[in-house]
């Protein structure tokens, strides 16, 4: 089985407990820390299958790529592997 296809979607939802990644006392007054980033990553097949992962709770200090650079890099990196061999797309990507 070979992906066909990759979608990467941002979301932000409200936190529902509380993550520090520094001191509370220092934290920028500029950033909304109410809500949490996520990057939703599907992975599709030419069965119509869908797998999804996701980064999670992406701090703004990350620099995290936007959603089209990642989709961009792994759809250049997945795109036409073979599923049941995951463990080299996982080295592809790591």
């Amino acid at each position: 089985m070979r992906i066909t296809e990759v979608r990467v979607r941002q979301v932000a939802v409200p936190r529902i407990y509380d993550t520090y990644c520094a001191d509370p006392k220092h934290l920028k007054a500029t950033i909304n820390h109410d809500r949490t980033t996520y990057q939703i990553i599907e992975l599709k097949n030419h069965d119509g299958l869908t797998g999804i992962g996701e980064v999670s709770d992406i701090a703004p200090r990350m620099e995290a790529p936007s959603p089209d650079s990642l989709q961009g890099l792994l759809a250049e990196l997945l795109v036409n592997g073979d599923i049941c061999g995951w463990r080299a797309l996982y080295d592809r990507v790591d």
